[in-house]
């Protein structure tokens, strides 16, 4: 009898072991051939190195999984691997369950989409145009992003900051980053919004509304809001940022908002979600194709951007993606919606290539190589080598006047290049003085030339957006006039002062808590730095006294500060 219990005892720790270790090293199913399964395998082998961080990756083919793994560690502190189930915080893959959440509430006739946001958050400035939420959806909208904001404000990237942190600024300030619907310009804050109208509306917590009216329902089990960061929950991996030598460091969370991130899922779940979008939960058909519908410019131009979700093409099949990043967290998921594919790709370290292996994936299972060169122009129009006069004309230096980034343009082997930091982009030339950006979705340049002088080039999106460039020229500026410069400024949509000081014969700028940032002039009045501030531009007063300067970065534009002494 002892020898028996025993016996069922071993077969039940075996059962258990074998279970585990299947959910360890993940499932393969037999729909994918194992030369496909080797192939797909080999995209991760990296991963799979001793005291590596890593992933967990799924294939799903009209509702069945075809590829179920993961590599690599949960948690280096305790060498725990990852799973097909370990959870992840998927970052802006979050936008689209917030999109959601908005296009339900408006199923149940509490809003419309065409509604202005501050009828629902009134705290929310009269900026003289009119939000609504299409354009927080859309990106559109105009407001600046949360930590670009929060950066200049004077806040690190191990601060605390919650949905309050962000409204809080939000009703601070006075302009706007693009008039409303001109442009698309990637933005958190946004998000941030919507989730806060969901709370007001239901008198919930966005993770408890998201929880029973969305994840349940559609049976994402493994699927939650975390709004706060200091919660234990078992099955989370940690994330890690990547440096050289495969050194890791742990990515502390300090996140604490919602609607623009912070949901955390399994790569298994995301599947499940996505499956929605070729195959819609019966009664989920009309949000689920809600969620597709591209957004339009307030040109009437349409963009590529859907309801939390960008919609193009890859290998000539249209696809349904998004990708996500905060800390050491990487995130994609892709759906090519004709073909019933889904993907999702989850990662607990910064330097995980997610996007280039997520190409790789998809290149594996369409059985077609694809190219990542956009066609050269909708007009097929002939390609021509430019003549060495005209390319001395127009190589230099150019300042774009939105973007506030330089770009060189250079000649080589008879065509021009376009050069920004170490990103090198093909121009080629269709006469007239008009080009075709390479690789950059149907972006043209043109360059305007007066008395044979370059006076400004067009940067011309195939929406219709159009971005100024204008030539730097030699940058010959004495370091004397920098003192009209100096002086204390502050901003009240930042709540915070700026100092500008000379410093061996140099522009810098001070903040209390990010130190001294040296300025590297551009023009007369502009000023190229370091994060967060990336660009500083003087406006003078007719006495030619610098009465005001614009603070600028990646989705913050023209924030003023205005002199003190």
């Amino acid at each position: 009898m002892i020898k028996r219990s025993s016996q069922r005892k071993f077969m039940k720790k075996l059962i258990f072991i074998v279970t585990l270790y299947i959910s360890a090293i993940g499932i393969s199913y037999a729909q994918l051939s194992p030369e496909k399964e080797a192939l797909l395998d080999s995209i991760f082998q990296e991963w799979n190195q001793p005291g590596m961080p890593g992933g967990s990756v799924g294939v799903m083919e009209d509702g069945e999984m075809i590829y179920s793994k993961a590599f690599g560690l949960a948690s280096l502190d305790f060498g725990v691997p990852n799973t097909p189930s370990t959870l992840f915080n998927i970052a802006s893959v979050s936008k689209q369950f917030t999109a959601m959440a908005i296009v339900r509430m408006a199923e149940k006739g509490l809003l419309s989409l065409d509604d202005e946001v501050n009828e629902y958050l009134p705290e929310i400035p009269d900026f003289r145009q009119p939000i609504n939420f299409r354009h927080l959806i859309y990106h559109t909208s105009g407001l600046r992003s949360v930590h670009d904001l929060l950066g200049l404000a004077g806040w690190r990237g191990d601060d605390v900051r919650s949905n309050e942190d962000v409204f809080r600024f939000v009703t601070l300030q006075k302009d706007l980053n693009y008039p409303v619907g001109e442009r698309y310009g990637y933005c958190n804050t946004g998000y941030v919004l919507m989730a806060m109208v969901v709370e007001r509306l239901s008198g919930k917590s966005f993770a408890e509304w998201m929880a029973s009216e969305v994840f349940e329902p559609l049976g994402l089990e493994h699927t939650y809001v975390e709004d706060n960061y200091t919660r234990i929950v078992p099955g989370n991996a940690s994330s890690y940022y990547h440096s050289h030598d495969r050194i890791f460091e742990r990515a502390l969370d300090y996140w604490n908002y919602t609607g623009a991130g912070n949901i955390h899922s399994s790569s298994e779940d995301l599947l499940i979600w996505a499956k929605n979008l070729y195959k819609p939960k019966p009664g989920w058909e009309n949000a689920f194709e809600q969620m597709k519908e591209i957004g339009l410019y307030s040109n009437g131009q349409a963009g590529n951007y859907a309801f939390g979700l960008i919609v193009d093409q890859f290998g000539g099949q249209r696809r349904i993606h998004h990708s996500g990043s905060i800390g050491g967290f990487r995130a994609q998921i892709a759906t090519f919606p004709d073909l019933k594919l889904s993907i999702s790709i989850l990662s607990n370290f910064s330097s995980s290539n997610l996007g280039q292996k997520l190409n790789g994936i998809s290149e594996i299972i369409l059985n077609k190589p694809v190219t990542s060169i956009s066609p050269i122009s909708s007009d097929k129009a002939e390609v021509k080598n430019i003549e060495p006069i005209q390319a001395n004309l127009l190589e230099g230096s150019y300042w774009d006047t939105y973007d506030k980034q330089v770009i060189q343009i250079l000649e080589k082997e008879q065509k021009l290049i376009a050069k920004i930091g170490t990103l090198e982009r093909i121009l080629l030339h269709l006469g007239n003085g008009e080009f075709s950006v390479l690789e950059s979705d149907g972006r043209k340049l043109s360059f305007e030339v007066q008395n044979g002088v370059v006076s400004s080039a067009k940067l011309l999106s195939k929406e219709g957006i159009v971005n100024i460039w204008v030539p730097l020229g030699e940058n010959s500026f004495s370091a004397s006039d920098l003192m009209d410069l100096e002086g204390e400024y502050y901003s009240v949509e930042l709540q915070a002062s700026y100092w500008f000081k000379i410093n061996e014969e140099n522009l810098m700028v001070y903040h209390p808590r990010h130190g001294e940032i040296p300025l590297e002039r551009m023009t007369a009045n502009a000023f190229r730095g370091a994060w967060p501030v990336f660009s500083v531009e003087f406006v003078l007063n007719p006495e030619g006294k610098a009465a005001e300067v614009m603070l600028s970065n990646g989705r913050v534009k023209n924030l003023k500060l205005s002199r003190l002494n």
